[in-house]
């Protein structure tokens, strides 16, 4: 579970850095965009974005099968029998 933990926070990191290096402009007319909001709101759209996030991985889960979207299996067998279990 460490393993995973440690490839999935440098994944989360590969992905900022890419994005931010694509999109600088965007990335702080969005940051601009969060300042102006809310509490509340921050917290209703984090939550939706995690929720999103947690069905998708429960969706490629449940019904990637043993191998996978395109024959690709899942990188680690026990994160997709837990996010399997869910349901």
């Amino acid at each position: 579970m460490g393993l995973e933990l440690l490839t999935f926070l440098g994944l989360t990191l590969l992905l900022e850095g890419v994005v931010l290096a694509l999109f600088p402009g965007g990335m702080k007319r969005m940051m601009a965009q969060f300042e102006a909001m809310t509490a509340q709101q921050l917290r209703v759209v984090g939550l939706g974005f995690a929720a999103v996030a947690a069905v998708g991985l429960i969706l490629l889960s449940r019904f990637s099968g043993d191998e996978g979207i395109g024959g690709m299996s899942f990188a680690f067998p026990q994160t997709r029998a837990f996010f399997a279990g869910l349901f």
